[in-house]
């Protein structure tokens, strides 16, 4: 990682208020509908708070030392509302090409974001999990466990 990006992750931890590798993240993949045509089934919406209610591990309710990442700006909202700490990135599927400088500038942060963290959880809609949060796991060896809602 080049010097200047390196230091828009530093910057954006402290913004944060995140000390690299002291804090949990989770990161919520909701799928494409949730990226790309900003909405959730409502059925999914309901799955997913249950999910972190009921799966994640009591230290990741600590909204201090726990910095969610999700595809969805909805989700996002719905979680800053209930005093989550979000990442409030511009969101981009890197695999889909048509995305802002900022969006993807954004979606770096985000993935640097996993990788300075202690532990990752993935909660996911698809049955494979997420790629994005699976390779700053594997990249970083970085704990990672995964809570699948299919």
């Amino acid at each position: 990682m080049n010097t200047a990006f390196s230091d828009l992750v530093t910057k954006r931890l402290e913004e944060l208020h995140l000390t690299s590798k002291k804090y949990n993240a989770v990161h919520i993949r909701v799928g494409d509908s949730g990226l790309f045509e900003r909405s959730i089934h409502q059925s999914t919406y309901h799955a997913i708070l249950q999910k972190i209610h009921t799966s994640l591990p009591n230290h990741c309710k600590d909204h201090n030392k726990t910095i969610y990442i999700t595809d969805s700006s909805l989700l996002e909202d719905t979680l800053q509302s209930l005093g989550c700490k979000v990442s409030n990135s511009k969101k981009a599927h890197l695999g889909h090409y048509k995305f802002s400088e900022d969006e993807f500038r954004d979606t770096l942060l985000d993935f640097f974001i996993l990788a300075n963290a202690e532990s990752l959880y993935q909660i996911s809609t698809y049955n494979w999990g997420s790629g994005f949060s699976k390779f700053a796991s594997l990249l970083f060896n970085i704990p990672l466990e995964t809570f699948l809602l299919n």
